[in-house]
């Protein structure tokens, strides 16, 4: 006991409040006093856990709550629950504390004496806000509970399954941490500024006795042991809730996850795992590791790469019952210069396959796993020769596919001359690699000479220093939890987007994995700091074991560089079964790198379909049904028709005869093979073509489509609308008749009235009336079945038919009070979890009878 209060005694010198009830009995002196342990971080470490307010007489730790006999055992929970709301708010004080200062350092940032550059920004505040996002709606819904609970113990299972969910931002915090307190250091040794502003921070605090001031760096500490609080708060909970109770089942799997989690990140951050003692008493920590495709010697293999603190070492994995690595190249830190393919002014070459070969290899894959599906539910889990044959197959095939589908380089290039390749599925892999290097290579600049018997040492431990022990492979899994991968149909609704550094064009990237292996899936049309507040964009990608989804903003560059962007700023959101409700929509903002984008996520599984279903290559455009380029680009009208009705009325409405004079046949099919190769280019292209070879590639594109916007079915009835005498029963029959097409159609169809009806404003100028327009367009837009019925109304002569399609759409074209067309499928709510909004009726404001005329 002296030991112990020698130790309070010197806990209060350094303004660390111990509350006096903690030394009624010699057990709870013990656990708080190796909680509290000063001169060294471990998770137990935590100065805002320590902060009491003046009515908390409980100990410090929530493993330990000091309650009274005559309390029930669901008292005792509810007060544990109270205490654990109390230190979670103490713990969102620091947090929100560190965000306001975030963006006060931001409004600096800018100016002409920034106190520090956005990179240090970053650098320090990575993950903080996702942090405070996290915990403010687990604190809000605890204290809900716990106040509308008062008469009755409240139900917090699915709290804390909601929360351990998303321990992938702790994990991102902690393998931060150490640059984050390696740049407050740089950053308050070179400006005094800084240092003065992270040696103060005051919190707001409600006990007197209460520590208010913080630095910087304790506040960055404390959510370092705040998964470990939780934990040990978890252990509380669950031993005072009765295994009968609906939250204990819930509780058992949150603590099961974050005891999970603990035993991965100790593992991280072991010494043993982490530094390697080298010859001159420096540690060699290992930053970085993974598999990758190494092209150094103009063939594809696959290779381990490690980054240590001061050099690069790419190896090979022998695998056996002994594994070991052997070195295939390495070179220092000091010596290493990036290149990426967006600095590059020539291309970087590489050895690729062909995509039919790479889309045959993932048919395989699908096969052998559908061969293992059925024979486990054949043998009901006993393993066969069947199994283990198709198992081999499945690892084949995935291992030619790590080593073969990558196809973003990065070269390595090295002082004395030589040159390394390495290939990435996944340009955020690209992007993390890349920063990591930069940022270990400027911390590393006075790196030790390294010699060969180094080289050998360090690759004899490689196996007990690495971090990633296996490949990214399905056939590896077995060890995993499948609960937590998803297989099945995400769609992302694009809301809007905010802080766009510039008025350029942008756009989204998403990458996906599957079981660890990051591709990229899909990416979002442009847009601009003008259209995004109300960007409202729909992309759907396929899942098959994946547990994350990665998104990049894109700055879309120069026209000699077109289809490449430069990354502005990116984020990885984890995914969860559990979080993401079939069919519902879950809203949420997410911080890419100080550009915010407001998004829903909505999951529907499904069992595992074909690689064809699966492929992100593109589709061709003409010739394609409506609906499958619409749901491609996300839109409820195809993008070839924005884009090309975009630029006809920026330069084509004052062209005489436009629609009606043809383009340059070869601009035509340019633009034709364009669209169909990457829309995104072709819109690109587009300002420096014709304006007459534009509209004729949105002829030929309506032309060309399986089905006419109209349809074929209907050319009997709106043949018998024409004959109508009565102008009020013609028009509302002529109004259900289109309210009756689909919804792609619809919308598309009404954006090319309103789009007619601009060219025809300058008819003084360009001498396209109403009635040109829907000679031009009618046949186009509304054809016959191709079997001809004997039916009495069906036209004798194609006069008659081509009579028929045009004034159909000048019948529309003079319409008026249609409703607006939309071009985003509304997915947002109140609530951001219901599905889409239904169709909005064409017959405007008649809501109540579709069969009444409009007044």
């Amino acid at each position: 006991m002296d030991l112990f209060y020698e130790a309070v005694g010197y806990l209060h010198e350094n303004n660390v409040n111990v509350v006096e009830s903690d030394l009624e009995d010699d057990e709870d002196c013990e656990a708080v006093f190796e909680q509290c342990t000063i001169g060294s971080l471990t998770f137990m470490d935590s100065p805002l856990c320590l902060l009491r307010g003046s009515d908390d007489s409980g100990p410090t730790s929530p493993n330990d709550p000091i309650v009274s006999c005559e309390e029930t055992l669901l008292e005792k929970r509810t007060s544990a629950l109270r205490k654990m709301a109390e230190c979670e708010g103490e713990y969102l004080s620091g947090l929100e504390a560190l965000v306001l200062l975030k963006k006060a350092l931001k409004m600096t940032a800018n100016t002409s004496q920034p106190v520090l550059s956005i990179q240090q920004i970053q650098a320090i505040f990575f993950q903080v806000p996702e942090l405070l996002q996290l915990h403010q709606g687990f604190y809000r819904s605890l204290r809900h509970r716990l106040e509308q609970g008062e008469s009755q113990h409240p139900v917090v299972g699915d709290l804390f399954q909601s929360l351990v969910t998303q321990l992938g931002v702790y994990r991102s915090y902690i393998g931060n941490h150490q640059l984050a307190f390696q740049t407050v250091k740089k950053c308050s040794s070179s400006d005094a500024r800084f240092k003065k502003v992270a040696e103060e921070i005051k919190l707001p605090t409600a006990a007197k006795d209460a520590k208010s001031t913080y630095t910087l760096e304790e506040l960055l500490l404390t959510p370092i042991d705040r998964v470990t609080r939780n934990t040990l708060a978890l252990h509380d909970l669950l031993k005072y809730t009765p295994k009968d109770h609906q939250d204990y089942t819930l509780l058992q799997d949150a603590l099961s996850t974050c005891n999970y989690f603990l035993s991965g990140v100790n593992e991280e951050i072991s010494p043993r795992k982490s530094s390697e003692s080298t010859t001159t008493s420096k540690k060699r920590c290992l930053v970085k590791d993974g598999f990758l495709t190494d092209v150094s010697d103009g063939n594809r293999r696959l290779r381990h790469l490690f980054l240590f603190s001061d050099l690069l070492l790419c190896t090979k994995l022998k695998p056996g019952k002994q594994e070991g690595y052997k070195c295939e190249w390495f070179v220092p830190l000091t010596d290493v210069t990036l290149q990426s393919p967006l600095e590059s002014e020539v291309p970087l070459s590489f050895p690729s396959e062909s995509l039919e070969l790479l889309d045959d290899v993932r048919l395989r894959i699908y096969q052998a796993k559908l061969e293992l599906q059925e024979e486990k539910r054949l043998s009901r889990g006993i393993i066969t020769r069947v199994m283990e044959k198709a198992k081999r197959k499945l690892v084949d095939n995935e291992l030619w596919l790590l080593r073969n589908a990558p196809n973003i380089p990065l070269n390595i290039h090295s002082k004395n001359g030589k040159m390394f390749t390495v290939l990435l599925s996944s340009e955020y892999e690209l992007l993390e690699w890349k920063e990591q290097i930069d940022q270990t290579r400027n911390r590393n600049l006075d790196s030790e000479q390294l010699v060969f018997s180094g080289i050998t040492k360090l690759t004899s431990r490689l196996v007990e220093l690495r971090r990633t022990e296996t490949l990214p492979l399905q056939s590896e899994s077995n060890g995993s939890n499948p609960g937590s991968m998803l297989c099945g149909t995400l769609t992302i609704a694009l809301h809007s987007i905010k802080n766009l550094p510039t008025s350029a064009a942008y756009y989204i990237s998403l990458e996906s994995d599957t079981f660890g292996y990051f591709e990229k899936k899909s990416e979002s049309s442009d847009f601009s700091s003008e259209t995004a507040p109300d960007w409202e964009e729909e992309v759907q990608i396929e899942l098959d074991g994946a547990r994350a989804l990665r998104l990049l903003c894109h700055e879309r560059v120069t026209e000699k560089n077109v289809g490449r962007g430069t990354v502005i700023g990116r984020t990885e959101l984890q995914l969860d079964p559990r979080t993401l409700q079939p069919m519902e929509w879950m809203e949420i903002t997410a911080d890419l790198h100080g550009v915010e984008i407001v998004l829903s996520l909505q999951f529907v599984a499904h069992d595992l379909q074909p690689p064809s279903t699966m492929s992100g290559t593109q589709k061709e455009v003409f010739g394609a049904p409506i609906a499958t380029t619409c749901r491609r680009d996300g839109s409820l009208i195809p993008h070839i028709i924005l884009r090309c009705a975009e630029q006809v009325e920026k330069r084509g409405l004052e062209e005489l005869g436009i629609y009606r004079i043809s383009g340059l046949a070869t601009d035509v099919q340019t633009l034709r093979v364009a669209f169909n190769t990457d829309p995104r280019v072709a819109s690109v292209r587009l300002p420096g073509m014709d304006v007459h070879a534009i509209a004729g590639t949105l002829k030929l594109y309506l032309r060309e489509l399986p089905e006419p916007l109209l349809g074929s079915e209907l050319f009997s009835d709106f043949t018998q609308c024409l004959d109508i005498s009565d102008p009020v029963e013609k028009d509302r029959r002529m109004r259900v008749l289109l309210n009756s097409i689909p919804e792609f159609n619809l919308h598309t169809f009404l954006f090319l009235l309103e789009h007619l009806k601009r060219v025809a404003c300058k008819e003084a100028v360009n001498k396209m009336t109403l009635y040109n327009l829907a000679t031009v367009f009618g046949p186009t837009l509304l054809r016959p079945p191709q079997k001809e019925p004997s039916d009495a109304w069906f036209p004798a002569h194609i006069s008659q038919e081509v009579v028929v399609q045009v004034q159909v759409l000048l019948h529309y074209l003079q319409c008026e009070n249609l409703v607006a067309p939309q071009d985003r499928r509304r997915t947002r709510s109140v609530s951001a979890v219901k599905p889409p909004s239904e169709v909005v009726p064409v017959l405007g404001d008649v809501a109540s009878d579709p069969l009444e005329p409009r007044r």
